[in-house]
Formats: C-alpha cells, sequence, structure tokens
C-alpha cells in the first residue's frame, strides 16, 4: 500500500499532537496547517488523500472554508473529516450540508479515530 497523507486544519496544539500521533503510529503521513488558506494553498501543490478539519479552529468560518475547498478542483474530491467534542447538532448539520463527510462529536479512543480515517480512506480509493 502506498503512503497517505493527511491534513490536519488545527491552532490547536494538544489536538494536533493526537492526530499526528495516533496517524503516525497507524503509518500515515501527516502535515499540520493552523490558517485555513495555507491549508488549501498547500492542498493544491501537495495533495493529500483526506483533510481533517478542528471544530474549534474553524467555528463561524468552516462553512465558508468547507465550501472553498469543494470549489478547488484539484481538491474537491478530497475526504473531509471535522472533529470537535464541542459541536452542537446544529454544526454537525451545517458541516455536512457544506461538504464534510463526517463529523466526529465525541472524544475517541486513538484506535477508533484511526479506523474512522481508515474508513474514509477506503470508501475514497474504490471510488478511484
Amino acid at each position: 500500500m502506498e503512503s497517505q497523507t493527511i491534513l490536519i486544519v488545527s491552532s490547536n496544539d494538544a489536538q494536533s499532537k493526537f492526530m499526528v500521533d495516533c496517524l503516525a503510529d497507524a503509518g500515515y503521513e501527516t502535515w499540520v496547517a493552523d490558517q485555513g488558506e495555507n491549508a488549501i494553498l498547500n492542498s493544491q501543490k501537495e495533495t493529500p488523500n483526506l483533510i481533517i478539519l478542528d471544530w474549534g479552529f474553524l467555528n463561524s468560518n468552516g462553512m465558508q472554508f468547507i465550501r472553498k475547498i469543494r470549489a478547488k478542483e484539484k481538491i474537491a474530491h478530497l475526504p473531509i473529516l471535522v472533529m470537535g467534542a464541542e459541536m452542537m447538532e446544529e454544526d454537525v448539520l451545517a458541516s455536512l450540508d457544506a461538504g464534510a463527510d463526517i463529523c466526529l462529536t465525541e472524544r475517541l479512543h486513538p484506535k477508533v479515530f484511526v479506523a474512522r480515517v481508515r474508513s474514509l480512506l477506503r470508501r475514497r480509493n474504490h471510488r478511484n
């Protein structure tokens, strides 16, 4: 299996470290962007296989950011996972309506987190 790269967009160092550590242990390459526009630009240079967005980073601009990703031809097809224990039901609905593939609102065990990522990537790979 070829190495798969995951872009993490987060300004929360602890959350980023959790995700990077879990994904690295599972054999994924990651890079972290703490500014949304930079993440979009970087994704166009080096295309990841999956984008993970931290809801705490996104807050009110989250829907706009997801729509910008979906509007960029080169990265529009990428799976988007939104994570945030503080997300309310309306936040989840708005994220999914904007183009997110899945929203994780609970604190996850590292193995469950990686399994969810693997599931999204597997679905993407079957479509291509």
